[in-house]
């Protein structure tokens, strides 16, 4: 039996650019018994930073992927390309941070769409679970998730989730 916590979802990039480095940011996680992180990639322009921190650190873990506020200022990757990138590093355990935000911006959501679509087509493909992050968007949501489970079965988690009881029974 393990006896210590798994953080599934943490921003190392995004903290240390508060001015917290990351061997403090290490030293913490060490106190509170965190042994395994997963530093989740929100922007493909941002990925090798992402991946440099599992380079030397056994413990850390990090996913691939463009995170649905940012489908306009950062690049298009293809389900073909996400996969590619996934097979070239085995500690990419994770596609995403993705999905749907109607919140913020209602500008690009075709672009949101299509990016989460081959997000999710790289996750059917690789079986690495799509992260999911669903704001204010839940009848598309439940749209996209129906349609791409009949495709193809996809592991998924839901993360950012302040959606309805319907959405979650959908997601389910």
């Amino acid at each position: 039996m393990y006896n210590y916590l798994v953080d599934t979802h943490c921003h190392l990039d995004l903290i240390e650019e508060k001015g917290i480095s990351l061997n403090t940011i290490l030293q913490n996680c060490k106190q509170n018994n965190v042994k395994i992180l997963q530093n989740i990639c929100t922007r493909f322009s941002k990925f090798e930073k992402i991946l440099s921190y599992t380079i030397d650190n056994h413990d850390i873990y990090c996913s691939i992927g463009l995170h649905p506020c940012y489908v306009s200022d950062d690049e298009y990757k293809s389900a073909d390309e996400i996969i590619n990138l996934c097979k070239s590093h085995k500690k990419i355990i994770g596609i995403g941070e993705t999905g749907l935000d109607y919140f913020h911006d209602l500008s690009q959501i075709s672009l949101q769409k299509k990016s989460f679509i081959s997000h999710i087509i790289a996750s059917s493909q690789t079986k690495l679970p799509t992260i999911i992050h669903a704001r204010n968007a839940d009848k598309d949501m439940a749209e996209i998730l129906s349609s791409e489970q009949k495709n193809q079965a996809f592991p998924a988690l839901l993360h950012c989730f302040s959606s309805s009881r319907e959405l979650c029974f959908k997601a389910l």
